[in-house]
């Protein structure tokens, strides 16, 4: 009988002395609207490749993004970047120059059904001077200009709805919950880049993209 109840003594000391891991939990609901389009004056042959000759294709990419709860956040922003290029008749690839830039808008508007979306923007605009020809990435950037932006997304065929989940990490550590849910239209382009009196995007024989809005929540737990 007493080797029972000092057994019983020890299972008790040993139960208290087990470290109960203290953990936090945040949750955080996340709202999208926006567009990003495209613009180029780039020719293709009947096999879709590149016909000899120097190109040029601009991008467009506004959103607002808000964000409420524990990781609580507002980004309202537009980039634009434009590249120049050349294609040989063996379709090498050589780049001319490169233009890229990010900054707040002036306004962003996105209808309901996502049939369009405008932005305006003053947003400073940097030239790459040293490009790097095994990556083809930027290594130098020269002093920073300005360039104005009006340009308009306009929707076309179905607005395609999508709805996803997920969840990862590690137990006692950190773990994670997804809920998101969004919708989104393909889109033509319309408007202007201009830089120092000129338009970028001037000369463009085609144009695509896509308008899009986006729902999400997110719980996170984390283990001290």
């Amino acid at each position: 009988m007493r080797r029972l109840l000092l057994l019983a003594v020890i299972a008790g000391l040993t139960i208290a002395a087990t470290p109960v891991m203290a953990a936090t939990t945040y949750h955080t609901r996340e709202t999208g609207t926006g567009f990003n389009v495209y613009f180029s004056d780039a020719v293709f042959d009947a096999e879709g490749n590149f016909e000899p000759g120097s190109y040029f294709e601009t991008w467009v990419n506004a959103a607002e993004r808000v964000a409420v709860g524990d990781f609580a956040y507002e980004d309202a922003y537009v980039c634009v970047g434009h590249y120049e290029f050349s294609i040989d008749a063996e379709h090498n690839w050589t780049g001319q120059s490169e233009f890229s830039g990010c900054g707040p808008y002036d306004s962003l508007t996105i209808t309901k059904k996502l049939t369009s979306g405008n932005v305006k923007a003053s947003i400073p605009f940097q030239e790459c001077l040293t490009l790097d020809p095994s990556s083809d990435e930027c290594t130098e950037w020269g002093d920073p200009d300005t360039i104005e932006v009006d340009v308009t997304a306009t929707g076309s065929g179905p607005l395609m709805n999508y709805h996803g989940t997920g969840s990862g990490g590690t137990a006692g550590q950190y773990q994670f919950t997804y809920r998101g849910n969004g919708s989104n239209r393909d889109a033509s382009a319309t408007g202007t880049v201009m830089l120092d009196g000129a338009s970028l995007t001037a000369g463009a024989t085609q144009t695509s993209g896509f308008l899009f809005k986006t729902k999400s929540g997110s719980v996170d737990v984390m283990h001290d």
